[in-house]
């Protein structure tokens, strides 16, 4: 399609008068810029705190100052309150964590060891109970668990240490994998 279909004749001047206004008041930028250079400027220094020169008297607006000092406030205001939040959320979260630890501890407590398939599909059960519990933890406050975890002594340091965390969790691992696989088939 042509071009003078879409712009008309409108269109063209609004643009000339836009960069004739926006010219016009580049120079009146730049000579009201050379105006303020050129005058000399009085500069009070506080000799009892030198370091901190006071600006002059006219340029403070007590109603600026008052608006800068209310808005600062307001914005810590609410910072706080949103970190009040937050912490409330994730107590909430563990909470509600360590109400469902208790309740899985109380489930295992009451579980009789045993060497058959009823007690293994009941600990695999639980197992995966915790693993939806720990997962919903981690996603809704995942510095509770951190914070928990960090709180708690660590083990001491002995033979085979270094191999007992990978072997135990891919047996965990081993033993969810089985739980489904019967679950589902």
């Amino acid at each position: 399609m042509p071009r003078d279909s879409f712009i008309s004749d409108n269109l063209i001047n609004i643009r000339d008068r836009l960069r004739e206004n926006y010219e016009s008041r580049n120079a009146q930028d730049k000579a009201s810029a050379e105006e303020i250079s050129d005058a000399p400027r009085e500069i009070h220094l506080d000799l009892k705190n030198p370091v901190a020169p006071q600006a002059a008297a006219s340029s403070r607006s007590p109603e600026r100052e008052f608006n800068e000092f209310a808005g600062r406030l307001q914005h810590d205001l609410a910072a706080v309150n949103a970190e009040l939040d937050d912490l409330g959320a994730k107590r909430n979260a563990a909470e509600e964590f360590q109400k469902q630890l208790l309740a899985l501890s109380d489930r295992l407590q009451g579980l009789q060891v045993r060497d058959s398939q009823d007690f293994f599909r009941e600990l695999d059960r639980l197992k995966i109970s915790y693993f939806q519990s720990a997962g919903r933890i981690a996603g809704l406050a995942p510095d509770v668990k951190a914070e928990a975890a960090q709180s708690l002594p660590s083990p001491a340091a002995g033979p085979g240490r270094d191999l007992l965390l990978p072997l135990s969790v891919l047996v965990a691992a081993a033993a969810v994998c089985i739980t489904l696989v019967l679950l589902f088939s």
